[in-house]
Formats: structure tokens, sequence, C-alpha cells
């Protein structure tokens, strides 16, 4: 009885570890041939979707910079002012799309920025941009492994688009974040099997603020 129980067990993580090596995979795959670190090759007229995240987080118990947030600006403020992008979301929630809007601004962005306070997840980023600007040429701006999944996401989506990586960072906060996208692609995997059920009660096509500061 004792050897049968084993015999599950390992089966069960061998099955699990298969899931979980196979959505990252695919997921990843998403980017290949659609990932520009050259701002050139973003197709011009392009909606820039800017992913959230915070500016700042504790480390024990101090409060730091998250570098990847500000490399996520100053890419896509680059991108921005190479004229190719006509419009700028920035989609997150709890103030990151205010933030991410004051400060590209600050870095000298001109183009109109809407901000969206509803992209709870990277599913509701995806979901609500597909809704509003759907025969657009979308762009998303975020650290590549956030990306790939933006686009995988994209493409159950219905909607065409790329992206423009910002840098990854270095120290601690970077791993945290490629790690925890390992557990995310799985996760997103599950939730386009169960429906893509988004976060918020707000409708899709709504909630969307010009910034205008």
């Amino acid at each position: 009885m004792r050897q049968n129980w084993k015999s599950i067990t390992l089966g069960l993580t061998a099955l699990l570890g298969g899931f979980f090596a196979i959505s990252n995979l695919w997921l990843t795959s998403a980017g290949l041939g659609r990932t520009f670190i050259n701002a050139e090759k973003v197709p011009e007229g392009s909606v820039m979707v800017v992913l959230g995240t915070d500016d700042t987080f504790y480390r024990d118990g101090v409060l730091v910079q998250n570098e990847g947030y500000w490399n996520r600006i100053h890419a896509a403020a680059t991108l921005a002012k190479t004229g190719r992008i006509k419009l700028i979301v920035a989609s997150g929630a709890l103030g990151q799309p205010n933030k991410m809007a004051t400060h590209l601004k600050a870095e000298g962005v001109v183009c109109p920025i809407i901000c969206d306070d509803f992209g709870v997840r990277t599913l509701d980023s995806v979901r609500r941009v597909a809704a509003i600007y759907s025969g657009e040429k979308i762009v998303f701006v975020s650290q590549e492994w956030h990306c790939d999944r933006a686009l995988w996401m994209a493409d159950r989506a219905g909607i065409k688009a790329c992206s423009y990586p910002a840098d990854f960072g270095s120290g601690t906060g970077a791993y945290y974040g490629l790690s925890r996208d390992w557990l995310a692609k799985p996760k997103a995997v599950i939730d386009w099997l169960a429906g893509s059920r988004l976060s918020t009660s707000q409708p899709i096509g709504t909630g969307l603020i010009t910034f205008t500061h």
C-alpha cells in the first residue's frame, strides 16, 4: 500500500512538473519574432501598453525603489520619443497608472496617455485593451518574461501585438520577478482553460481616463 502511494505521489509530481515546464515553454514561445529591442522595428502608429507594477517596495523593512518599474518607464519613454507611438495606455491598479503617466511625462513623453486603473492583473490589462483597441497595432512594454505572457494572452484575445522589453534590472528584485513569472505562466494557462474571468466587475470597455496633469 505504501509503495502504491509512493508511485502515485511520484506520478503526480512528474505530471505537475511537466505542466509547469510545458506552460513556460508555450508562453515564452509567444515572443518569438515579435520581441523588438530595436525601437525602429516597432510598427508605426502603434498603441503602447505599459504594464503596471509598483515603483517602490519594502526590503528588510526599508522602502526601496523598484528598478524594474523605472526600467519600464525608461523603455516606454525611449520608444515613445521615436514618434512611432500614437497613444500610450498605462495599465495597472491602485494608482499605478497615474504614477506611470506622471513619470512618463517627466521623461519628456508628449503623446496622449490613457490611464486604466482596472488592470489588476496582466489578464485584465490585455482583455481591456483588446476590447477598446481591437483594430490597432499593440506594443507591450515590460520586462521580456512579462511581455511574453501578455503576447500569449493577446493571441487568445484576437489582437495583433508585439513587445518592446525593458531591462531586467539586477539584484533580488530581478530574480523575484523572474521566479514569480515562472509560476504566473502556468496560472495563465489555468485561467484560460477556466474561461479567462477578469478580476473586477468593471465593464470591460469602460474606466479609461485621459491623463491631463
